[in-house]
């Protein structure tokens, strides 16, 4: 009887501990690379992590005087050896978040990396440009990809 009890014991913990392990979910977090503020707007650029992998890339928009209301492009700027910027236009991400004030913009991650593949060097850096229709341009600040396809917020090289 005794090693029944042992036995049924045993097997309840197994159960425990794998329910206990299969029940975590990973936390979604979300991490604000670069934000730029104007006198119109700002632009927020924030990546959502589940895990260690970058699932988006969300780009959130504020009007602070309600000048603009719908976008008119999202482009990637790639600055050459000579600092001209080569403008790209992105189709449309998915809008998944609007209010008055502000709205929030979710790229897939890997769709993204696809797409800037064709565009950019291996360490080459880039930014976001909002356009409203040539009135206003909310432009966030240079980010790049590591050599682990991950986006990052490059040094300046400048101190002091």
């Amino acid at each position: 009887m005794e090693e029944i009890l042992g036995y049924i014991i045993v097997f309840g913990l197994i159960i425990v501990f794998t329910l206990i392990y299969f029940s975590k979910k990973e936390n979604e977090k979300l991490f604000s690379l670069t934000k730029k503020l104007y006198s119109f707007g700002s632009l927020d650029v924030m990546i959502k992590k589940k895990g260690s992998d970058i699932e988006f890339i969300i780009l959130k928009t504020e009007s602070f005087k309600h000048q603009f209301n719908k976008i008119a492009d999202i482009l990637l700027e790639f600055p050459d050896a000579e600092k001209n910027k080569e403008p790209v236009s992105i189709e449309m991400p998915d809008k998944l978040f609007h209010s008055k004030s502000f709205d929030k913009y979710y790229i897939s991650y890997n769709d993204f990396l696809q797409f800037t593949e064709q565009y950019r060097k291996q360490h080459e850096p880039f930014r976001f440009v909002i356009d409203y229709n040539n009135t206003n341009k909310l432009k966030s600040g240079n980010l790049a990809f590591n050599k682990y396809r991950k986006v990052y917020l490059p040094d300046s090289g400048r101190y002091n």
